[in-house]
């Protein structure tokens, strides 16, 4: 096996070894595909060695690391194309977010932060979902990208945990009055417009 080093994050080399180890610490699994020639991988190299993704990544996953140039058949497996590509899932491949490209260290954060909330959405787990929305924003502030998407969430989660469609109002408000041409507030407003 081409190895692929990250100083300090404990990769693991197959999914399969980390399911039960995953679910016995309640994080979700980061796969992490990548090509020893590959200059996006290369630069990610910064990124995984910088001490707040480290950290982040330490306290909420589980980390594989697999390259594709010994086993092509991942592409296809996992249906992506390009490296480097992250997936998220849970302790029984249920994937909730994807990450493909390089990027810097605070916005991987925020993408990995915006997983972990979607995983408690997609699992039905409200009251959490509403607690990581907070870490979501956190994490997101200044990246205007991702802060309108973690905006939208964060009224999801507030509206499923409470049942109560003022908080998810007041919070798409906020995103249409900060983030007015973004994907997220068209969707908001799309929605308030049908109803």
């Amino acid at each position: 096996m081409t190895p692929i080093v990250h100083a300090d994050i404990q990769w693991k080399d197959s999914p399969l070894e980390v399911s039960p180890q995953a679910r016995r610490d309640g994080k979700l699994v980061l796969l992490f595909f990548a090509d020893p020639e590959c200059a996006g991988c290369k630069a990610m190299q910064a990124t995984l060695t910088h001490p707040r993704v480290m950290e982040y990544i330490e306290q909420h996953f589980t980390p594989v690391r697999m390259n594709v140039r010994d086993d092509v058949s991942l592409f296809e497996r996992y249906n992506f194309f390009w490296t480097p590509t992250f997936i998220i899932q849970d302790s029984e491949a249920h994937e909730s977010r994807r990450i493909e490209g390089f990027l810097p260290p605070g916005s991987f954060v925020a993408e990995l932060a915006l997983a972990r909330l979607k995983d408690a959405l997609n699992r039905h787990r409200f009251e959490q979902a509403v607690e990581l929305a907070s870490d979501v924003r956190r994490n997101l502030e200044g990246d205007t990208l991702r802060e309108a998407e973690g905006f939208y969430w964060s009224g999801a989660a507030e509206y499923k945990a409470s049942k109560n469609v003022q908080p998810l109002q007041e919070w798409w408000t906020r995103l249409m009055e900060r983030f007015p041409e973004s994907d997220w507030a068209k969707r908001a407003q799309m929605i308030r417009n049908s109803h």
